[in-house]
C-alpha cells in the first residue's frame, strides 16, 4: 500500500482504521469463526472449514455480511 493511501475493506473498501475488514465485516467474520464448531459437530463432526463456509454462503438465513465473508473466504483461503 501506498504512503498515503487509504486501508479500505478487503470486502466492500469501506475505509478502515485497522485490520482487513470493516467493522461489519470483520464482526461477521468473527461470527462465522465462533460458529464453526457448533455446525461440524451438528454434522457429526465431519464438516471441512470449506464445507462450512460453502454452506453459510449458500443458507438464506445468512446475513449479508456473512454470506460476503464466506464468499470473499472461498475465493482467498487455501484449503
Amino acid at each position: 500500500m501506498a504512503e498515503n493511501e487509504v486501508p479500505k475493506c478487503k470486502i466492500c473498501e469501506k475505509r478502515i482504521e485497522s485490520g482487513e475488514f470493516c467493522e461489519y465485516h470483520e464482526l461477521a467474520k468473527k461470527n462465522v469463526d465462533a460458529n464453526y464448531d457448533n455446525w461440524n459437530e451438528a454434522y457429526g463432526g465431519d464438516l471441512s472449514l470449506k464445507q462450512y463456509l460453502e454452506k453459510i454462503a449458500e443458507h438464506e438465513k445468512s446475513g449479508r455480511w456473512v454470506r460476503e465473508v464466506a464468499e470473499y473466504l472461498l475465493k482467498n483461503k487455501k484449503f
